[in-house]
């Protein structure tokens, strides 16, 4: 029986060691913006640090635009256990564009995030 339970216990210590845990998980709110051209809208962008000493700053989150220019950012707020958020005020300049934010993490890898935006 000993030797049974010890069996379980290497392979339930292989199993969680064997889990992926994943990099920061980024996601906005609301999850698509509609928005007349030329006109401001309001999005929160939520980033939830797997680790909680994370080595990459939260101003270091790269932030792309494409057809949509960004007007305002305010400050980073801690809004849980490893969760951050930040208000973005942008423009949409075309019919489509999108937001693309990006963490590169050197304990796990890359981590993306993508805001679709769309003209009425």
């Amino acid at each position: 029986m000993l030797r049974f339970k010890s069996l379980i216990s290497a392979w339930a210590a292989v199993v969680i060691l064997t889990i992926p845990l994943f990099p920061c998980h980024i996601n906005f709110k609301p999850e698509k913006v509609l928005v007349e051209r030329g006109q401001p809208a309001t999005v929160t962008l939520r980033v939830e640090l797997e680790h909680r000493r994370c080595p990459l700053p939260l101003e270091d989150t790269e932030i792309s635009e494409d057809h949509v220019e960004i007007i305002e950012q305010g400050p980073w707020t801690k809004t849980g256990r490893n969760l951050y958020e930040v208000e973005l005020t942008l423009i949409l300049h075309a019919e489509r564009g999108e937001l693309r934010v990006i963490r590169e993490c050197d304990k796990k890898g890359l981590s993306e995030g993508i805001l679709k935006v769309v003209a009425r």
